[in-house]
């Protein structure tokens, strides 16, 4: 199982999620493997089912794998997509920057040349929020639903509000980028995925600029899961305002849709697919009897 740095710690509360266990390999039923994506190879692994297919969309710095055991579960219910952005698993690294537009527009491409025919109920995490949404903005008529696990807020009211937060963020990010680049001057196997990360990272905190057209989801069935637990670790006295401050947040996007919901784990935190599977599994499930009814 890979490990990040300490010094990266920050960014599991603000666009990623803990790492899973990995888990030994077994053959999806449903289209799998690589697939050429704009002149690249990018991995896609689905199970079978009925309509709508689950497509899972990872936090940063996560890959498929860390999902694998999610959506085999899920699988009994729904067909189910896992998919390794570019420069993440077993996808091969594109062009920078990696903006939640860029990788919804990637898959989309994938679905389509693996032969996954919409309707799609997008769930995101975190970072995976962001291109949740913006692949809902670019294809609406693909999306039958979309489940949003604890989504990144809005980076500019993160400024405003709470700049010592801010600074840690931008502070993280530069990080990153520092370990991305000396990465590749030592020709390591992480090297582009660290790109991947940094650049992500890098237009996570222009989100504010890219969420144009996002002020409304119609009536969308919408599910956002929202942590409830702070992460005082790393934001001490910060960590109880902050973390209320972004479950308002994520009450406010489940606003955006007429009916949506937000269910908020009070006891449990960001990395809420690895710590509370069963919760999140059972609530995805609930999501899909809703839509079915």
């Amino acid at each position: 199982m890979r490990v990040r740095s300490r010094r990266l710690a920050f960014l599991i509360i603000v666009a990623t999620g803990a790492l899973g266990t990995e888990i030994a390999g077994q053959a999806f039923d449903g289209p799998a493997g690589r697939f050429s994506v704009n002149g690249r190879e990018m991995a896609l692994h689905c199970s079978s089912g009925p309509p709508p297919t689950l497509v899972i969309d990872a936090a940063l710095g996560d890959s498929s794998e860390d999902w694998e055991s999610i959506a085999r579960d899920l699988s009994t219910q729904a067909a189910v997509c896992i998919y390794d952005r570019a420069g993440y698993g077993e996808s091969d690294p594109s062009p920078l920057p990696r903006s939640p537009t860029t990788n919804a527009r990637d898959l989309r491409t994938l679905l389509n040349v693996a032969g996954v025919q919409p309707p799609f109920v997008i769930i995101g995490h975190s970072f995976g929020g962001l291109n949740a949404q913006a692949f809902w903005h670019q294809f609406p008529a693909d999306v039958a639903g979309m489940i949003l696990l604890d989504p990144t807020p809005t980076p500019s009211l993160i400024q405003g509000r709470f700049p010592g937060v801010w600074d840690l963020v931008v502070s993280e990010g530069a990080g990153l980028q520092a370990q991305a680049a000396q990465a590749k001057r030592d020709s390591t196997p992480e090297a582009t995925r660290l790109e991947a990360m940094a650049s992500e990272h890098r237009e996570m905190l222009l989100w504010g600029e890219g969420a144009a057209g996002l002020d409304s989801f119609g009536d969308l069935p919408l599910l956002v899961v929202a942590a409830g637990r702070p992460n005082q670790d790393y934001l001490g006295d910060s960590a109880i305002a902050f973390q209320q401050f972004w479950i308002d947040e994520n009450r406010s996007l489940a606003s955006r849709s007429t009916v949506g919901r937000v269910e908020i784990l009070e006891s449990v935190g960001h990395a809420m697919a690895y710590e509370a599977p069963s919760v999140i599994l059972d609530l995805i499930r609930g999501f899909l009897g809703k839509l079915s009814t």
